[in-house]
């Protein structure tokens, strides 16, 4: 089965169908549905009948139309976002010939730490500041206690590795006692209008078509530094469901020296 689809201000014509209908033939497509964006003329359509192509329009609807299929006024989208309030902590065991026999890591900046991975895990791989910050937090749950109200809160966070942590220094890997992370915690909310969303229907181009007329409502969200969430719900009219798809978006804003930060999303 093959899919065309062409977004052109002008109604498409017999020529982009008898394309399609050559095509179809040749590569041996058991079906053909051309989309567009604009509609068919009268030749057009009657070149699809003769060759069982499907007819689709995919158009823009407006936050009226889409409020008479379905109650929906927008989307919340709630994340984590964090990040550090002063320098870390990163208390390590001397050896000989560091002074004194513990000792606190000087505070090079939370832009560095983060962004190097200064330490190496159990299997020798490199880690960074923020990797251990979104191990501690899947593993200790340090965002349950925060709560859901879009505002800040500041917490001390002390993180005891679990297995053999090692940190870099200039005489060579020591091993790491204990990491104090000063950070603000906040379950942000980024609150989606119908009217910021992308609302198109998809139906057919023939009315006697028996294919059932659809709407889609999309959103995606742009706050995260990372995990961002592209969520569409679709429906038929007058259909008893209603069907959701989620993705998952890489923000394009993501840099190497950001501060020691965890996005993740949830969303309402």
């Amino acid at each position: 089965m093959t899919v065309e689809c062409r977004d052109r201000v002008s109604v498409q014509d017999v020529t982009w169908i008898e394309q399609l209908a050559a095509k179809k033939k040749n590569i041996g497509a058991a079906k053909t549905i051309a989309v567009a964006a604009s509609g068919f003329s009268s030749e057009a359509r009657r070149i699809a009948c003769e060759n069982a192509i499907d007819l689709r329009i995919l158009d823009e609807i407006t936050e009226e139309d889409i409020k008479s299929w379905m109650p929906l006024i927008g989307m919340v989208h709630v994340f984590k976002d964090c990040e550090l309030t002063g320098p870390p902590d990163i208390v390590f065991l001397a050896e000989q010939g560091d002074e004194p026999s513990e000792t606190t890591f000087p505070n090079v900046g939370s832009d560095l730490l983060s962004a190097h991975r200064i330490f190496r895990g159990p299997g020798d791989e490199p880690l960074s500041l923020n990797d251990i910050w979104l191990r501690a937090d899947d593993q200790m749950k340090i965002f349950y206690q925060v709560p859901c109200d879009n505002k800040d809160h500041f917490f001390k966070v002390n993180i005891i590795p679990s297995d053999k942590l090692l940190l870099l220094t200039q005489k060579g890997n020591r091993q790491v006692k204990s990491i104090s992370l000063p950070l603000r915690l906040r379950w942000k909310h980024e609150n989606i209008p119908l009217s910021e969303a992308k609302l198109v229907r998809y139906r057919p181009a023939d009315a006697a078509d028996p294919f059932p007329e659809l709407v889609l409502a999309e959103f995606e969200t742009k706050q995260a530094i990372s995990n961002n969430l592209r969520m569409g719900f679709q429906l038929q009219q007058d259909g008893p469901m209603v069907h959701i798809s989620a993705e998952m978006v890489q923000s394009e804003s993501v840099a190497a020296a950001e501060p020691v930060r965890n996005c993740g999303s949830k969303s309402s």
